[in-house]
């Protein structure tokens, strides 16, 4: 029996590792073994064949429901954010939500009809969000649109590999291709 773990030990590539130890053979692995998900589950790291299996499976199950993926970005598509200045709060509270992060006060306000936009999509979309702001906004900015259109595919600068840039390397989606406009 000890015999036969140490040799599953030996084969395991350890495809998903969650605080440094393998989901599957309990092996310690280096801190940076693999490509963070934090997003999905904090301290989750998978390497790149398992990623793979993940869009392809993904893909699969957006196939037959007949969805396709949108990622969409919170500030100036979904909603404005702006340092909160009292003499611009005296003409417009209307709708305004505040968030504070950090000892900052920043003033939300949802798109128009976000919410409608958000509703009709969600029946053809698997929808992503993606941001360049922190992973406590990008949350907080989910739970504001309704985080049930979003589940845990709420994406931040703090989850990206690139952090000067975004990259859809992270969605678990159709392929790998990039189109910006």
């Amino acid at each position: 029996m000890e015999q036969e773990h140490i040799d599953s030990m030996d084969v395991c590539r350890h495809p998903k590792v969650l605080k440094r130890q393998c989901m599957d053979c309990g092996q310690m692995m280096d801190s940076e073994y693999g490509v963070p998900f934090d997003y999905l589950r904090q301290d989750l790291r998978l390497i790149d064949e398992e990623i793979t299996r993940l869009k392809d499976a993904n893909s699969s199950k957006l196939f037959a429901e007949k969805k396709l993926q949108l990622v969409l970005d919170l500030d100036n598509t979904l909603l404005h954010s702006k340092l909160f200045q009292e003499k611009y709060l005296k003409n417009q509270t209307d709708g305004m939500f505040m968030f504070e992060p950090r000892g900052r006060l920043l003033m939300i306000k949802l798109r128009p009809l976000v919410r409608h936009f958000l509703k009709e999509v969600s029946s053809m979309f698997e929808m992503y969000i993606y941001t360049m702001g922190s992973r406590d906004y990008a949350k907080h900015m989910a739970r504001l649109l309704r985080k049930d259109y979003f589940e845990k595919r709420v994406i931040s600068r703090d989850d990206s590999i690139h952090k000067e840039k975004k990259s859809l390397d992270l969605v678990l989606g159709i392929g790998h291709y990039v189109f910006q406009l």
